[in-house]
């Protein structure tokens, strides 16, 4: 009875806001999927994808998942998906299919190397791996050109290529608690806009414990 409820809310609210966006000019996609039902359990999420419920906004942080499920392939017009602290590794290449996601979290993990798969994801603006365990950015990071916030503080980094400072939309990156020289600093700093607001901790030459 519950998730169907649920599965009728959803169908109503975002009924609703697609209304909206086609007789109101000043509404944009954004506050389309932005107000719409965050899913928090991935078997209601797919109840409500079996009943046509477009699922937009997924919320599976903190439980535990170890690994990314196969399934999350198929929410293909989600918009914002949050992994935060669900003690997984990786990222699958299935994933590729969500070629809508706007906003992506997974924040206190184990992820040792930048997935592969985020540079697919070119309709992207806000990108969050703080507190995991990558050591480098991937030199062709700025084909997410749509990005606008990327967050990874407190990882293991240790290398910063110049194409950080080729992400034209880019106004906030998030450096802090990561392995940087004053010299590494200050060249990240001639490489980046003016408009960007670079956050970093006290340069150092660090050991971190395994």
């Amino acid at each position: 009875m519950l998730l169907c409820a649920l599965v009728i809310f959803a169908s109503e609210t975002l009924g609703m806001a697609q209304f909206n966006v086609g007789s109101t000019s000043t509404m944009d996609s954004d506050s389309v999927w932005k107000s719409a039902p965050v899913f928090t359990n991935l078997d209601d999420a797919l109840a409500a994808k079996a009943a046509g419920v477009p699922v937009l906004r997924l919320d599976l942080s903190r439980k535990k998942l170890r690994v990314v499920p196969a399934e999350l392939a198929q929410f293909t017009e989600l918009k914002a998906l949050n992994l935060d602290r669900t003690k997984i590794d990786a990222l699958p290449t299935d994933l590729r299919a969500l070629q809508h996601l706007e906003h992506f979290s997974a924040n206190g993990n184990r992820i040792t190397d930048f997935p592969e798969v985020i540079l697919t994801w070119k309709a992207l603006r806000f990108l969050s791996l703080g507190d995991n365990l990558i050591d480098s950015i991937p030199l062709n990071i700025d084909v997410l050109n749509q990005l606008q916030t990327l967050n990874l503080w407190s990882n293991l980094i240790a290398f910063f290529p110049a194409s950080l400072g080729d992400l034209p939309r880019l106004s906030s990156l998030d450096l802090t608690i990561n392995d940087m020289t004053a010299e590494e600093q200050y060249q990240l700093k001639t490489w980046m806009s003016t408009s960007t607001e670079l956050f970093l901790s006290a340069p150092c030459r660090c050991e971190f414990d395994d």
